[in-house]
């Protein structure tokens, strides 16, 4: 598998599953399930938004020379996509889990929603590293080996310079 289609992959993972999560937010958002209407994306933006939005933005990043070499790092790659669907299906577990019943939706909201938080996010922190890791890792060998490979052309030309 190379570099390119291994962050496919978990962009793929990150956007198909997030919009959904993004959609039953929104929808119990302007139904007026939430008590405050902004108690839903209150809680989501902070656990979803951050690494879909790294992932979003290294796609901005053109396609190297490096997206198209073999993945190295299969592990930090498995770790990544493992970690991910954890994460998402437990934001999806807590969504799911919400009571239909109004005044059941209010303390849900209170006892469970708005704690989750807080593990939720610590588990958010591991996934940014390892995902971080992934994305990033393969920039820093690249930009080692072209950094590398610049430097002992530059003194080529150096020394070519210096003997006319």
């Amino acid at each position: 598998m190379t570099i390119g289609r291994a962050r496919a992959i978990l962009s793929y993972l990150w956007v198909v599953m997030s919009i959904p999560l993004i959609a039953i937010v929104f929808l119990q958002t302007v139904n007026k399930k939430f008590e405050e209407w902004e108690t839903g994306f209150g809680w989501l933006i902070p656990l979803v938004f951050p690494v879909l939005s790294f992932i979003i933005a290294t796609w901005t990043v053109a396609e190297s020379r490096k997206d198209q070499l073999v993945l190295k790092n299969r592990y930090v790659f498995v770790a990544s996509m493992l970690l991910s669907v954890f994460y998402l299906l437990s934001l999806y577990t807590i969504v799911v889990l919400m009571p239909r019943e109004f005044d059941e939706f209010r303390n849900y909201v209170k006892e469970v929603l708005r704690p989750s938080s807080w593990y939720l996010g610590t588990i958010q922190a591991i996934v940014v590293v390892v995902v971080g890791k992934f994305f990033l890792e393969e920039i820093a060998i690249e930009a080692h080996t072209e950094g590398g490979r610049e430097a002992s052309h530059t003194a080529r030309r150096r020394k070519a310079t210096a003997k006319t």
